[in-house]
């Protein structure tokens, strides 16, 4: 395969762009034909939005999948110098799937220990109960 001689880290992902529409909310402000197609960003490949199934699929997405990399939707809003014509706007939105590296449980941002390494485990408190004591009380 071709995706082998990959680096693990290399980034995957699946984007679309949607154009500003030029109204506020709570109408849509970005959007996109049903026609626009998502675009792979490590094969550049094209895909629909009923493909996104077909792209899960690939080699190089299952790799990451099989690594237990985590699938992640992200977006970014973009701006322009051209403003459109249509819409009288410069702004898109890019939407993105993306595959972040798993964390291991135990890594530690600050090089500290969690609290639990660091606080002396206390063991449980065990009472024994004994019949005899009940024997020697007074009758009310």
């Amino acid at each position: 395969m071709q995706y082998n001689n990959q680096k693990r880290n290399s980034f995957i992902g699946l984007e679309i762009y949607l154009k500003g529409t030029g109204k506020t909310a709570p109408k849509f402000e970005f959007q996109a034909s049903g026609k626009t197609m998502f675009k792979d960003t490590l094969t550049k490949k094209k895909y629909t939005a009923y493909q996104f199934a077909n792209w899960l699929q690939e080699p190089h997405v299952m790799a990451k999948i099989k690594a237990g990399c985590e699938l992640r939707l992200g977006s970014v809003d973009l701006e322009s110098d051209i403003v459109d014509k249509y819409t009288n706007s410069n702004l898109s939105r890019k939407f993105i799937w993306f595959f972040i590296d798993p964390k291991s449980p135990n890594q530690n941002i600050d090089g500290l220990k969690p609290i639990s390494q660091t606080m002396p485990q206390q063991m449980p408190y065990q009472v024994s109960v004994n019949d005899d004591m009940d024997d020697s009380l007074p009758p009310y």
